[in-house]
Protein backbone atom coordinates (compact mmCIF):
# COMPACT_ATOMS: atom_id res chain seq x y z
CA UNK A 1 0.00 0.00 0.00
CA UNK A 2 1.59 3.41 -1.15
CA UNK A 3 1.59 6.16 1.41
CA UNK A 4 0.22 9.62 1.21
CA UNK A 5 2.94 11.81 0.74
CA UNK A 6 0.95 14.88 1.03
CA UNK A 7 -0.16 13.81 4.71
CA UNK A 8 3.38 12.97 5.49
CA UNK A 9 4.27 16.18 4.78
CA UNK A 10 1.38 18.18 6.57
CA UNK A 11 1.89 15.70 9.72
CA UNK A 12 5.40 16.48 9.58
CA UNK A 13 5.19 20.45 9.40
CA UNK A 14 2.37 19.84 12.44
CA UNK A 15 4.97 17.83 14.38
CA UNK A 16 7.12 21.27 13.81
CA UNK A 17 4.76 23.27 15.48
CA UNK A 18 3.49 21.52 18.28
CA UNK A 19 3.54 22.41 21.91
CA UNK A 20 6.46 19.61 22.21
CA UNK A 21 8.36 21.07 19.65
CA UNK A 22 8.09 24.78 21.28
CA UNK A 23 8.80 23.40 25.06
CA UNK A 24 12.05 21.73 22.92
CA UNK A 25 13.28 25.16 21.66
CA UNK A 26 13.25 26.57 24.78
CA UNK A 27 15.34 24.19 26.52
CA UNK A 28 18.07 25.63 28.65
CA UNK A 29 15.44 28.22 30.27
CA UNK A 30 14.24 28.99 33.44
CA UNK A 31 10.45 28.31 34.16
CA UNK A 32 7.81 27.53 36.39
CA UNK A 33 5.68 24.47 35.86
CA UNK A 34 2.54 24.08 37.66
CA UNK A 35 1.04 21.12 38.21
CA UNK A 36 -2.38 19.58 38.32
CA UNK A 37 -2.54 18.94 42.22
CA UNK A 38 -1.33 22.56 42.96
CA UNK A 39 2.41 22.22 43.19
CA UNK A 40 5.04 24.29 41.58
CA UNK A 41 8.39 23.98 40.69
CA UNK A 42 10.90 26.58 39.85
CA UNK A 43 14.15 25.13 37.26
CA UNK A 44 15.76 25.25 34.37
CA UNK A 45 14.18 23.47 31.50
CA UNK A 46 16.75 20.75 30.18
CA UNK A 47 14.44 18.25 27.80
CA UNK A 48 11.33 17.56 26.69
CA UNK A 49 9.79 14.36 25.35
CA UNK A 50 7.62 16.29 22.16
CA UNK A 51 5.22 13.11 22.43
CA UNK A 52 4.62 12.98 25.90
CA UNK A 53 5.45 16.35 26.75
CA UNK A 54 7.58 14.68 30.02
CA UNK A 55 9.58 17.52 31.40
CA UNK A 56 13.11 17.33 32.63
CA UNK A 57 14.48 19.96 35.18
CA UNK A 58 17.69 20.63 36.79
CA UNK A 59 18.03 22.82 39.69
CA UNK A 60 14.31 22.54 41.04
CA UNK A 61 12.59 24.34 44.38
CA UNK A 62 8.98 22.33 44.34
CA UNK A 63 6.58 24.15 46.35
CA UNK A 64 2.75 21.99 47.09
CA UNK A 65 -0.87 22.75 48.40
CA UNK A 66 1.11 22.73 52.28
CA UNK A 67 3.84 25.01 51.16
CA UNK A 68 6.34 22.33 51.97
CA UNK A 69 8.99 22.90 49.76
CA UNK A 70 11.46 20.28 48.75
CA UNK A 71 15.17 21.36 46.58
CA UNK A 72 16.29 18.97 43.69
CA UNK A 73 19.10 18.91 41.15
CA UNK A 74 17.17 16.75 38.85
CA UNK A 75 13.44 16.50 38.58
CA UNK A 76 11.05 14.87 36.32
CA UNK A 77 7.34 15.72 35.42
CA UNK A 78 4.96 13.52 33.86
CA UNK A 79 3.23 15.79 30.96
CA UNK A 80 0.09 14.59 31.52
CA UNK A 81 0.07 16.28 35.38
CA UNK A 82 1.14 19.30 33.72
CA UNK A 83 -1.37 22.70 34.19
CA UNK A 84 0.97 25.45 33.30
CA UNK A 85 4.07 26.12 32.15
CA UNK A 86 5.50 29.91 32.94
CA UNK A 87 8.38 31.21 30.81
CA UNK A 88 10.97 33.65 32.23
CA UNK A 89 10.21 37.21 31.65
CA UNK A 90 11.45 38.77 28.54
CA UNK A 91 11.97 35.33 27.06
CA UNK A 92 11.42 35.73 23.05
CA UNK A 93 9.85 32.66 21.75
CA UNK A 94 9.84 33.36 18.27
CA UNK A 95 13.33 33.54 17.69
CA UNK A 96 13.85 30.79 19.78
CA UNK A 97 11.89 27.95 17.86
CA UNK A 98 12.86 29.69 14.38
CA UNK A 99 16.97 29.07 15.67
CA UNK A 100 15.94 25.36 17.33
CA UNK A 101 13.91 24.56 13.36
CA UNK A 102 17.02 25.80 12.04
CA UNK A 103 19.54 23.40 13.71
CA UNK A 104 16.92 20.55 13.29
CA UNK A 105 16.88 21.31 9.68
CA UNK A 106 20.87 21.13 9.14
CA UNK A 107 21.03 17.88 11.77
CA UNK A 108 18.28 16.23 9.22
CA UNK A 109 20.60 17.18 6.18
CA UNK A 110 23.94 15.79 7.92
CA UNK A 111 21.98 12.90 8.79
CA UNK A 112 21.12 12.17 5.41
CA UNK A 113 24.49 13.41 3.93
CA UNK A 114 25.76 11.07 5.91
CA UNK A 115 23.33 7.96 4.75
CA UNK A 116 23.76 8.90 1.50
CA UNK A 117 27.71 8.30 1.56
CA UNK A 118 27.57 5.07 3.75
CA UNK A 119 25.27 3.87 0.88
CA UNK A 120 27.77 4.45 -1.88
CA UNK A 121 30.36 2.98 0.27
CA UNK A 122 28.41 0.31 1.03
CA UNK A 123 27.57 -0.39 -3.11
CA UNK A 124 31.43 0.36 -4.03
CA UNK A 125 32.76 -2.08 -1.37
CA UNK A 126 30.35 -5.01 -2.65
CA UNK A 127 32.34 -6.01 -5.67
CA UNK A 128 35.57 -5.75 -4.26
CA UNK A 129 37.61 -8.44 -2.07
CA UNK A 130 35.79 -11.93 -3.44
CA UNK A 131 39.10 -12.42 -5.96
CA UNK A 132 41.92 -11.84 -3.19
CA UNK A 133 41.67 -15.50 -1.59
CA UNK A 134 41.33 -17.20 -4.88
CA UNK A 135 44.75 -16.38 -6.02
CA UNK A 136 47.35 -18.12 -4.21
CA UNK A 137 45.34 -21.52 -4.26
CA UNK A 138 46.07 -24.02 -6.84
Amino acid sequence: MKKNSKGNAAAAVAARKSLGVFLEALQGSPCIVELDNETVIKGTLESVEPTSLNLYLSNCVSKDVYNRTRKSNEMQVRGKSVRYVHLAAGLMPGPAVRDHNRRLEIARREAYTRHQGERKREKGAGGEGEEEGEEGET
